[in-house]
């Protein structure tokens, strides 16, 4: 869009204004200075969503080490990586870092050009709440007795690349296929749940003592007529003893109906009732 304005500001009388082509060469440093500030902006917004999208800390290496003295080491396993406020630094292997705090431990921060700032751990638990602008968390460092005695890096501020961005988003998708077809990989079907859904209920139906199953159907069994029949029966007598003048009542409620189910056969699970002509 810039390079498409500049050229419509085009005008021929600037490359023939002045002596000696002074017009060509001012509209010329005019191009220059426009791509430069077009530039200077994209750069802005780049690290701007870079900012936003990671914060800072290091991308490769830039481990801490011991250092002599009141020194740590930065970037002990080779040249590092990191990001401040959206912009690439590079460190060499196993710059130095000075400055440490005598008989203390201090969270250590650096900005873009590796000046160091110390926070106190006591007074600043929390590394991260408490992360100087334009700075990144490198770890905490404990000195005693005019030397640095340990040093710890786990906590550091981290940013991933885009390609391990994109490994991770392929990871999650292969998982994601995998869980949908039922693959190998540990995948579930629907059909799977399920089978597994009914089996577990057939299951505990079973445990209860109410039925059995087949194929993975809950099939509750009735219970006989036979036992309905004197279980009411019981009920007339128990009631004939105790309260005399009830049972007329409850016998012209009762009403006795015969059927069968099954083939008809007194053998379970066939049963047949009283005077069925079946």
């Amino acid at each position: 869009m810039a390079v498409e304005q500049i050229g419509k500001s085009l005008n021929v009388n600037d490359f023939v204004a002045g002596e000696k082509g002074q017009g060509l060469i001012d509209h010329l440093q005019g191009v220059v200075d426009e791509t430069e500030r077009v530039t200077s902006e994209l750069e802005n917004d780049g690290a701007q969503v870079q900012h936003d999208l990671h914060g800072p800390g290091k991308l490769t290496a830039c481990e801490l080490g011991v250092g002599s003295g009141l020194s740590v080491l930065l970037s002990t396993s080779g040249n590092g990586v990191f990001y401040v406020d959206g912009r690439r630094y590079e460190v060499a292997q196993n710059t130095i870092i000075g400055s440490v705090p005598d008989n203390a431990t201090s969270h250590l921060y650096l900005d873009r050009q590796l000046n160091p700032t110390y926070l106190d751990v006591n007074t600043y638990p929390d590394p991260k709440a408490s992360r100087p602008a334009s700075t990144w968390y490198v770890g905490k460092v404990t000195a005693s007795a005019g030397s640095v005695t340990s040093v710890d890096d786990s906590d550091a501020d981290t940013v991933a690349d885009i390609d391990s961005i994109r490994s991770t988003l392929d990871n999650h998708e292969t998982r994601i296929t995998s869980l949908e077809g039922g693959s190998q990989g540990g995948g579930v079907t629907q059909a799977q749940v399920d089978q597994t859904v009914s089996d577990a209920i057939a299951q505990h139906v079973s445990d209860m003592h109410q039925g059995g199953t087949a194929d993975g159907v809950v099939d509750i069994e009735r219970v006989p007529a036979d036992l309905v029949v004197n279980y009411l029966q019981l009920v007339l007598n128990l009631t004939e003893r105790y309260a005399p003048e009830a049972p007329d009542g409850q016998r012209n409620v009762l009403i006795d109906v015969d059927g069968v189910w099954g083939d008809g056969s007194f053998s379970s699970p066939n049963y047949r009732l009283g005077a069925s002509t079946w």
